[in-house]
């Protein structure tokens, strides 16, 4: 017994791609606390130390 073989893999695929846009909307979310702000030390200009 148990479950049919095409039942499982669409149970199986079904949770995997909620799982996945889950973690996409999550991601897209937090996206704003990712942006750099330009605090103290976080600045992407390297001071050049023989000029």
């Amino acid at each position: 017994m148990g479950v049919p073989y095409a039942a499982f893999e669409a149970l199986t695929l079904g949770t995997l791609a909620f799982i996945i846009a889950i973690a996409l909307v999550g991601y897209l979310a937090g996206r704003p606390l990712r942006v750099p702000t330009g605090a103290a030390g976080t600045t992407t200009e390297h001071q050049d130390a023989a000029s």
